[in-house]
C-alpha cells in the first residue's frame, strides 16, 4: 500500500497518532500498526541485524586497520538501523525521512567509492561528495512525498547507479586482477532481500497480526548481510585518504 493519502491512520490516543495523522508515512506494510510507542514490532526489533554488523564492521576495522573512506561504513550502518528503526516504531513520515536519509547515506558512500575508482573523484572529494549527495537527496525525499511520487525510487536509482558504475569496471581492464565473489554474493543477497520486502507490500507473503516475522523485517535481515559482503568488497581496494 503506497500513498500517504491511502495509507491509513492510527488510532487517536496513540503515543504516535498527532504526529502521524500532521505527515503519514508513504507507505503502509503489511504489520499491523499497534497502538503504542512501537507501532510495528516485528519492523522495529529487526533493525538490529543492522548494529550487528556495524560492530563485525568495526571489529573487522580494528583488525584489519580499515582507514579512509571504508571507515564511514560502519557508522552509516549504525545510523541505517537506527533511523529505520525509530521509523517504523512511530510511523511517522517525519522520521521516515531519516530512515531515508540513512540509505541515501550508505547507498552514496558506495557509489563515491566507485567514482573514485573510475577516476571521476579523488579521495578527498570523495568526503564532499558522500556528504552533499545524501543531504541532496533527503531534499528530494521531501518533494517526493508533497507532490505523493513514490519515494522508494530514490533507493533504486541508487542501486541502479551503483550496478551501472561497477558494470563500467567490470568491462574495462581496470577489472582484471579485481575480486568480485563478494560483490555478487552482496547483490544475490540483496535481491532475494527486495524479493520478500515485494512480497511484503503486495500483500503476498502477509500475516498482519504476526509481529514477530515479517517479508519487510525479512529485507532487514538479507540487506544487513548484502551491504557487509558489499562492504567487504571493496575492502580489496585499500582506498585511503591522500597525504
Amino acid at each position: 500500500m503506497v500513498g500517504k493519502h491511502i495509507v491509513p491512520s492510527l488510532e487517536p490516543g496513540c503515543p504516535w497518532y498527532e504526529l502521524s495523522k500532521i505527515a503519514p508515512p508513504n507507505i503502509k506494510w503489511c504489520e499491523a500498526s499497534q497502538c503504542g510507542w512501537v507501532t510495528e514490532p516485528a519492523n522495529t526489533w529487526s533493525n538490529i541485524f543492522y548494529i550487528v554488523v556495524a560492530v563485525l564492521m568495526f571489529i573487522h576495522w580494528n583488525k584489519e586497520k580499515v582507514s579512509g573512506p571504508m571507515k564511514w561504513f560502519p557508522f552509516s550502518m549504525v545510523f541505517v538501523g537506527v533511523t529505520s528503526g525509530i521509523y517504523h516504531a512511530s510511523y511517522t513520515f517525519f522520521f521516515q525521512i531519516f530512515d531515508f536519509a540513512g540509505m541515501n547515506l550508505f547507498l552514496s558512500l558506495f557509489f563515491g567509492l566507485n567514482l573514485i575508482r573510475i577516476g571521476k573523484v579523488g579521495v578527498e572529494k570523495f568526503y564532499i561528495f558522500s556528504t552533499i549527495v545524501p543531504i541532496f537527496l533527503t531534499l528530494v525525499v521531501g518533494i517526493f512525498y508533497m507532490i505523493d511520487f513514490p519515494i522508494q525510487l530514490i533507493v533504486v536509482v541508487l542501486v541502479i547507479s551503483l550496478i551501472t558504475t561497477e558494470g563500467a569496471i567490470f568491462f574495462s581492464k581496470k577489472s582484471a586482477e579485481t575480486n568480485y565473489k563478494y560483490f555478487f554474493l552482496g547483490i544475490i543477497v540483496i535481491a532475494v532481500a527486495a524479493t520478500f520486502s515485494g512480497l511484503d507490500i503486495t500483500r503476498t507473503f502477509c500475516d498482519p497480526g504476526n509481529h514477530i516475522i515479517q517479508g519487510h523485517a525479512i529485507w532487514h535481515f538479507f540487506t544487513s548481510i548484502g551491504l557487509y559482503l558489499i562492504w567487504k568488497f571493496y575492502l580489496q581496494f585499500g582506498i585511503k585518504k591522500e597525504g
